[in-house]
């Protein structure tokens, strides 16, 4: 019995450890610059490090060549979870918006905050090294039919 319970509890461990180790292997390839022409409108994320298992972003439009900053981002350890920070730029008296880890894979990670309007979830997903798909809907998740795909990619899109 006691053998058995080491190994639940090396087991545990071992999971804890590999889903704490993924955050910073996940932020690395998240890092930079990624646009998405989304219906004309080119939008950017920004992502830089800011420490230890730390990003901090902006999130911007680009409208007949002009850039401007929608919303201020951070993704961030709290405790043993990723934190998804977003401060909407005249929205929200200025206070930011928490998003908290739900799932998380070597690629993708999936952040919630059910008592938030819209979106409730945020997904990111790093299809490779060029390409990340960003979803964000209502929960649950897995049948939301208000969800929304952004597909980003390194280079500059063209706008038709």
């Amino acid at each position: 019995m006691k053998q058995a319970h080491f190994l639940f509890v090396v087991s545990l461990c071992t999971l804890i450890l590999n889903s704490c180790d993924r955050s910073p292997e996940l932020l690395k390839k998240i890092e930079g610059n990624w646009y998405c022409n989304y219906e004309g409108i080119i939008l950017k994320e920004t992502w830089e490090s800011s420490g230890a298992k730390q990003l901090s972003g902006i999130a911007s439009k680009i409208e007949n060549g002009e850039e401007k900053v929608a919303e201020y981002l951070e993704l961030k350890m709290e405790g043993d979870k990723l934190v998804y920070v977003a401060s909407v730029v005249e929205q929200n008296d200025g206070k930011p918006i928490i998003f908290k880890e739900s799932v998380q894979s070597s690629n993708s990670i999936t952040f919630e905050n059910a008592e938030h309007d819209f979106p409730q979830y945020i997904t990111y997903e790093v299809i490779d090294d060029l390409n990340l798909l960003v979803t964000i809907g209502m929960l649950p998740s897995e049948i939301s039919k208000d969800k929304m795909e952004f597909r980003f990619s390194r280079k500059l899109p063209e706008v038709k």
